[in-house]
């Protein structure tokens, strides 16, 4: 009999199929409902999860806090934005200036920037106006600093607050990408599972089962759950590459797919309710359906046999002919 779970027990089954394979045949036998159910709640876990361990990553890390204490002293008031000196700094291909001697930059602030062929990444604060631009994507943004600000209520900003609230305030801004994440989350664990069930046909092969291709996509899809699990909670923690992680994720895959079909599904049990009541009527049913027939034997000769079925009444109107115990025959008559 198929037993339903949870779909909030069905996290705990799919990381105990790494170890008991059955546990994924378990889990592919869920309701289709089920199963998207399943599906949003490991998108919200994990999209909430890797925003809110991103965001917690940068707000500690010391090279950020470092560098927000290093900052010179500014605030913003009235639409614009005053700080107290130039302040200019390049790292990592990213070049950042913040010169609020000038009213607004433009597009050949940007150009003059990327003078440099190691400059990547280019950000220049003004006292009107922030501008952004990635070499990679070729992607420009030029926004007023009091319409980005009005986005976030924030009338006025010091160096102070921004010290004190700027954690928070990360925080806020996670929550926000989380919406766009989450969507993004439900996406990649149905699409990436079908990518590693075409990986599983060919594990199907070599183990020379016979396993659908809906049985293998549907064990992909709680393996590539648990994966997603994994990554949102280590990912912000861990020093390797995205490649890196994704090899380790594939060869994990192999392994535990290769057990899994090695071992077969187990035999579904089914569970018959039934009750004494019922027990007996079935056995009573079993005996033949052959009208049973009562014997007398006559102190006359041999045995006579009467037939009557069960529950008939007999006509009294009807005549019947009826072997007397002497072996005549007797008729009623009208």
């Amino acid at each position: 009999m198929n037993t339903k779970i949870n779909p909030f027990a069905q996290i705990l089954e799919a990381f105990r199929g790494f170890t008991f394979s059955g546990s994924f045949y378990n889990l592919r036998r869920q309701s289709t409902g089920s199963k998207i159910v399943y599906a949003i709640i490991i998108s919200i876990f994990t999209g909430l999860l890797l925003c809110a361990l991103e965001a917690f990553s940068f707000s500690t890390d010391k090279e950020v806090t470092q560098f927000m204490n290093d900052l010179p002293e500014f605030y913003y008031s009235n639409g614009e934005f005053y700080c107290e000196d130039k302040f200019e700094e390049s790292s990592s291909g990213t070049y950042m200036l913040i010169d609020t001697s000038q009213t607004q930059f433009t597009q050949n602030h940007v150009k003059s920037a990327l003078a440099d062929s190691s400059i990547t990444d280019v950000l220049l604060i003004s006292k009107t106006n922030i501008i952004t631009y990635k070499t990679l994507t070729g992607e420009y943004q030029d926004m007023k600093l009091s319409d980005l600000l009005n986005v976030f209520q924030i009338q006025a900003l010091s160096k102070q607050q921004v010290l004190s609230g700027y954690k928070g305030f990360i925080f806020k801004v996670a929550m926000i990408i989380s919406l766009v994440i989450i969507p993004c989350q439900f996406i990649r664990l149905f699409s990436a599972s079908l990518i590693l069930t075409l990986i599983a046909l060919i594990i199907n092969a070599i183990c020379g089962s016979k396993e659908s291709f809906s049985t293998l996509y549907w064990i992909s899809f709680y393996i590539q759950s648990v994966f997603m699990i994994i990554l949102a909670i280590g990912k912000p923690f861990l020093s390797l590459s995205s490649s890196s992680l994704t090899i380790a994720c594939l060869l994990l895959f192999i392994i535990t797919m290769h057990h899994t079909l090695k071992h077969g599904e187990p035999e579904v049990k089914t569970t018959v309710v039934s009750n004494h009541f019922n027990d007996d009527f079935d056995d009573f049913m079993r005996q033949e359906t052959v009208t049973p027939s009562t014997s007398y034997d006559s102190s006359y000769g041999d045995a006579d046999t009467y037939t009557e079925p069960f529950g008939n009444n007999t006509d009294t109107n009807s005549a019947k002919p009826q072997k007397s115990s002497s072996g005549l025959s007797l008729k009623k008559e009208d």
